[in-house]
């Protein structure tokens, strides 16, 4: 289920660290500045077009918006792959190390 209210956080974010107002990003998309802050309050859906015009304002990735880490980050998907592994025994776990070894090697070849 899509959170609009996280994604508008993001937006909301995005566009504060960009030194944009509100009033700003809504004459660049053409809609009303109460039209922003409804999609930044998670009280108005975005479509994906919508969301990749504020991604290309922001600059900022389509990806962040969405799911709030780019797949270039550096702890992107961390924290799912801890909760996949939390139940695993031991010996689960020691293969998945040896799997993630075998995988690293991989990339500097």
């Amino acid at each position: 289920m899509v959170d609009y209210k996280v994604i508008g956080n993001r937006i909301k974010t995005a566009r504060a660290e960009a030194g944009m107002s509100q009033e700003r990003l809504a004459e660049k998309l053409n809609v009303t500045p109460e039209y922003c802050s409804r999609f930044e309050n998670g009280k108005a859906k975005l479509n994906l077009e919508r969301l990749s015009q504020i991604s290309v304002i922001l600059d900022v990735p389509l990806e962040y918006l969405i799911c709030g880490v780019t797949v270039g980050s550096k702890g992107y998907l961390h924290d799912e792959i801890a909760e996949i592994v939390k139940s695993y025994s031991g010996r689960q776990i020691q293969a998945i190390a040896e799997i993630a070894k075998i995988i690293s090697k991989l990339d500097k070849e």
